[in-house]
């Protein structure tokens, strides 16, 4: 009987470890699953930032084009911006909330808009947006001519050096930082996820494109 329990107790063993394996290995594919998405939704994000600011650089002032010179219009940047990101995140067009499931919530942005001169209607020498997720805020800042450095870090983008990241325009162009968190597959934290961009005008051969 002693040698009957004692096989019974070293059969459980294996027995016990084939019924984990599965479960195991799903918890593996689980947490592969997760990291991927969020892999993905992190390039995602940088490429959608990347396209965004080069969409709002685009958007150059006729009539300053008509005289030679590079000015980008202001507003109609941030809305191209705005425009751009809600394309390429999958976000609604009017407020920015996530229209897939891929994000937890509107995303937070800083929009640079830099002409360094105020010298055509409408496009501002030094303009920055902000988007705290619900209203958009715009301050007029110092217009100090070119080149001109920004400062960025996981706070917004200011002018001048330091900051974690700093970005210097040679011509007018714009710079961006967005953060956005993307939506919990399982409980638990993730981190919010924050990606910067710039794009200015440049002139080659007397035309102009964005770089």
């Amino acid at each position: 009987m002693k040698k009957f329990l004692l096989n019974r107790r070293g059969a459980a063993i294996p027995v016990v470890f084939l019924l984990i394996i599965p479960l195991m290995f799903a918890i593996g594919i689980g947490g592969f699953k997760i990291v991927s998405m969020i892999t993905i939704a992190d390039i995602d994000i940088q490429e959608s930032v990347a396209y965004a600011v080069k969409d709002a650089a685009g958007r150059m002032h006729q009539e300053s084009q008509a005289d030679g010179y590079m000015r980008i219009v202001s507003d109609s940047a941030h809305e191209s911006f705005r425009l751009s990101l809600a394309k390429n995140l999958g976000l609604n067009k009017d407020d920015l909330t996530p229209v897939t499931s891929k994000f937890a919530g509107a995303p937070r942005y800083w929009l640079m808009v830099y002409n360094g001169h105020d010298d055509y209607a409408g496009a501002a020498s030094c303009r920055l947006y902000y988007f705290n997720g619900m209203t958009v805020t715009v301050t007029e800042l110092i217009n100090n001519g070119f080149p001109q450095s920004f400062a960025i870090s996981e706070t917004g983008i200011v002018l001048g050096e330091g900051g974690s990241y700093a970005v210097k325009l040679e011509t007018p162009g714009v710079v961006a930082l967005i953060e956005i968190e993307p939506k919990k597959i399982v409980a638990g934290n993730i981190n919010k996820i924050q990606r910067w961009a710039s794009a200015r005008m440049v002139s080659v051969g007397g035309s102009f494109s964005i770089i």
